[in-house]
């Protein structure tokens, strides 16, 4: 039933129940009418004259619908959904672009995306207050990082460079460098030269062994014979009674594939040394794949055999490593190398040409790809006794050392030298 009907019909009550329709009640009655006739909507191509608060109309020239609030007539959701824009659009009017899937806004003569969206990428050699930088991942070329450059810095916030194009003092932490860890072994008694993978890249090395007289050594030498034309590191080291680790970080830009060397006995098939990193060896070794292919200085093709462990193998035991327990450990313990031969398949370096990873596409014939299996019990079994077997011989050494020096002394000092004169001669 419409206002103006309701109106009527409450006169006609009025009038039945005997209650005087007075000029103050029908003017209030217009005025209830006039009210109601204002709220209804409105279809015209101009404003309503006289608005009041909440009052609706349907601005045909424009085609939209509009609502006065707070003395204006205010634009309702509208929301243009289509492949192309509206033919007459207006100032602050949304259009959804179904064709590319954004959000665009009229600001008057142009269609804006609206929000935040980056278009393009402009290389600036000068970085001001809060600009946003975009640093690509080379490995997966794509940006996925990025950082603010601001004067909030010192709260937490790491900026990539200052506006001088460098970095800043003191905004470096171990979190925000990327390194990786090279690890090398040599088996008991053994001391193989090896290249640790990282060579001008690497910070110092640290060296572990269980037990047993040990020897350490770094330097800086050639792969090999020839003229030195590389600045090349090699690592080593040994103990009398257990197996000797070396490991040291180096700055990494990849970190892909991961690179596991092992140099076996041709005869025995057991372990001699044994490299891992995420890099090959001549990255930061002179970068030449060929000179420096493997990681074993003391290589020796008629005694030896080199394998390389194939990338699923590697995951596998990566997930057994623990903060005592390393990769080469596992290995040297627990894991021998299987029979059969894989393909290689080519892994990344550890450099960039441009923003695509380096591929060593081939390797040396004599190095074969294959996989590690665990050693049953009885190998198990069988490498422990060989462990303890070593133990002991290098304590009776240890003693028989000590006990041959103290012979040499008391017979220089038969020959009359004095203490003073043996200690020199040490």
């Amino acid at each position: 039933m419409s206002t103006l009907i309701s109106r009527l019909y409450s006169w006609v009550v009025d009038k039945t129940n005997s209650v005087k329709i007075t000029a103050s009640k029908m003017d209030a009655e217009n005025d209830q009418i006039i009210v109601a006739l204002n709220r209804k909507t409105l279809c015209s191509a101009s404003a309503p004259d006289s608005p009041i608060e909440g009052q609706t109309w349907i601005d045909t020239t424009n085609k939209l619908l509009k609502i006065y609030l707070n003395n204006e007539w205010v634009i309702h959701g509208p929301v243009h959904i289509a492949a192309s824009a509206a033919g007459t659009p207006f100032e602050g009017m949304l259009w959804y672009d179904t064709t590319n899937n954004l959000l665009k806004a009229y600001n008057g003569s142009a269609w804006d995306i609206a929000g935040f969206s980056i278009n393009t990428l402009t290389e600036k050699a000068t970085l001001v207050t809060n600009d946003i930088i975009v640093i690509e991942d080379s490995a997966a070329s794509y940006a996925k990082k990025k950082s603010l450059l601001s004067e909030n810095a010192a709260a937490g916030k790491i900026p990539i460079m200052g506006t001088s194009g460098y970095m800043p003092d003191a905004t470096v932490d171990t979190t925000a460098l990327k390194t990786a860890l090279s690890e090398v072994s040599n088996a008991i008694n053994t001391n193989n030269i090896m290249y640790p993978t990282g060579g001008t890249y690497c910070f110092y090395p640290q060296f572990k062994t269980a037990s047993g007289t040990w020897q350490a050594t770094l330097d800086c030498v050639n792969g090999s014979s020839d003229a030195i034309t590389s600045y090349t590191t090699t690592a080593g080291g040994y103990s009398t009674a257990a197996i000797f680790y070396v490991q040291h970080r180096y700055i990494t830009a990849s970190g892909q594939d991961h690179w596991l060397f092992l140099l076996m006995d041709k005869n025995t098939k057991e372990i001699i040394s044994a490299s891992s990193a995420l890099d090959h060896p001549a990255y930061g070794n002179g970068g030449d794949f060929d000179k420096v292919s493997h990681p074993f200085g003391n290589y020796d093709k008629d005694k030896h055999e080199i394998v390389l462990v194939d990338n699923d193998t590697i995951a596998e035991l990566k997930a057994q490593v623990t903060e005592k327990k390393s990769l080469l450990t596992i290995v040297n313990e627990e894991m021998k190398v299987a029979d059969k031969e894989e393909i290689y398949k080519p892994l990344h370096s550890g450099r960039f040409l441009g923003q695509e990873p380096e591929l060593v596409q081939t390797i040396p014939d004599y190095i074969k790809v294959r996989k590690l299996v665990k050693l049953n019990a009885t190998e198990l079994q069988e490498k422990e006794n060989k462990r303890q077997l070593a133990i002991q011989k290098a304590e009776q050494d240890k003693i028989k050392k000590e006990q041959n020096k103290q012979s040499a002394i008391s017979k220089l000092k038969t020959l009359g030298l004095t203490d003073s004169e043996i200690e020199a001669l040490k």
